[in-house]
């Protein structure tokens, strides 16, 4: 492996303040901050409810240590990018990100090494792996199956745009729901999320509004969140009802998501990339703001993944990968 790619800091011993204080560092240099927005964010740092959030400080861990690295450098080879965004993680444990610009996915065992490159996309946005160990990937203006072997499967839509079934148009985030195995396609272009079976029938759409831009989506207890480029906040819906709930963050609170991108939710907790802000917001599933992750290296993070006690984040600018070890107990 091609070392001089992969840059490391050395391993440096978590404080159990961590998540608790302002612009105290993580993994060296991953700060949580809360800047100070609306009313609602008091100048101490803390919500308007009070108390820090006890799930932010279980992130990090007085007795343990973190390793920050960046791996790779704008290019066509291995270890290199060109605009990485989605990432999934897939039977072997290995990672596999999608590059926009290089047309192409690139996989990775989690201690970098390169394991294959998969080529003939046409801007590939999103990938992720299902149950049945298939590979779904947002790709033009088309859904593409893969089998485990890249073998093609299955491929909803064509390389040309449309609003009715089985058509795309610009799709971006993919995401699975575990409790029926649906798969939920954000057709960013078409204002809409598109509700697809498991052995990739057409199901429904779910009309997001005029002008939502929807990008990412996670979904929880048939609750669906979605990031809308154009709106700067996170839609939520009803995946039963199709009826759409609310929005992250609130409009009176008077704070907004610049350019939001991925969304994850772990540990009940939503983490939202922001393109422009270069961080990464947290939020309660309810919506109260919790801060935003930074990094001084950030320049338009996309892609977020938690592995274990791992955070994987793509930068499409710094065509890198992130990787902060010993983050999650």
């Amino acid at each position: 492996m091609t070392r001089d790619l992969i840059e490391s800091t050395p391993t440096i011993q978590f404080v159990s303040s961590s998540f608790q204080m302002l612009n105290e560092e993580l993994a060296g240099n991953l700060v949580l901050d809360k800047p100070i927005h609306g009313n609602n964010i008091n100048s101490n740092g803390t919500s308007a409810s009070g108390d820090h959030d006890s799930r932010l400080a279980a992130l990090a861990s007085g007795s343990r240590t973190g390793k920050m690295e960046i791996i790779g450098q704008e290019g066509c080879g291995k270890l290199e990018f060109k605009s990485p965004a989605g990432m999934t993680i897939n039977a072997d444990g290995h990672l596999v990100i999608t590059e926009i610009d290089n047309n192409r996915l690139q996989i990775l065992t989690r201690e970098f090494t390169h394991i294959r490159t998969i080529i003939g996309f046409r801007e590939p946005r999103d990938v992720s792996f299902t149950k049945d160990k298939r590979y779904l990937i947002t790709d033009n203006h088309k859904l593409i199956v893969l089998d485990e072997e890249f073998h093609k499967v299955e491929v909803i839509g064509s390389n040309k745009s449309g609003k009715g079934r089985n058509m795309f148009n610009n799709p971006t985030g993919i995401t699975i729901d575990d409790d029926d195995d649906d798969i939920i396609v954000c057709d960013t272009n078409n204002d809409r999320l598109v509700i697809i079976s498991r052995d990739f029938k057409w199901i429904r759409d779910i009309n997001t509004g005029i002008d939502t831009s929807p990008r990412y989506a996670c979904i929880r207890q048939n609750t669906l969140y979605v990031t809308s480029g154009t709106k700067s906040c996170v839609l939520i819906f009803n995946k039963n009802t199709d009826q759409p709930i609310n929005t992250i963050p609130e409009l009176t609170l008077g704070l907004s998501i610049d350019a939001p991108k991925s969304i994850r939710c772990v540990r009940d907790l939503l983490f939202v990339t922001s393109s422009l802000s270069k961080s990464i917001f947290v939020f309660t599933i309810d919506g109260e703001y919790r801060g935003e992750l930074r990094h001084e290296l950030f320049a338009r993070p996309i892609g977020i993944l938690f592995i274990d006690d791992s955070l994987y984040v793509t930068d499409s600018d710094k065509h890198a990968l992130f990787h902060f070890s010993g983050v999650l107990q």
